[in-house]
């Protein structure tokens, strides 16, 4: 393995709407190719070589916007434990839920 990407975030959970936060960064970026899946980016570590930190962020309580699960990148992770490495997300404003 030669490096981890320490900042990677993965495709929506299924089911979840489109989150505006992520269009407005995609946006920002020039980041806007929504053909990507989880398998793709997997592969794309592995001929790399290298191993990704999967983010996401819960920031509910100020957004509004549902965030992914950490069981949804936690199921990501075991499908690809070869390549991701899970960072759980929790917003401390939910107090006892989070």
């Amino acid at each position: 393995m030669k490096a981890i990407d320490m900042h990677v975030h993965i495709p929506r959970q299924p089911g979840l709407p489109p989150s505006d936060m992520e269009s407005t960064l995609r946006n920002f970026f020039n980041a806007n190719d929504n053909n990507e899946t989880i398998n793709s980016i997997a592969n794309m570590y592995r001929k790399l070589d290298m191993m990704a930190l999967l983010l996401s962020i819960d920031s509910e309580t100020t957004t509004g916007e549902i965030p992914d699960s950490n069981d949804y990148i936690s199921s990501v992770v075991k499908e690809h434990s070869d390549v991701f490495i899970a960072f759980a997300a929790i917003d401390p404003w939910k107090e006892k839920q989070a």
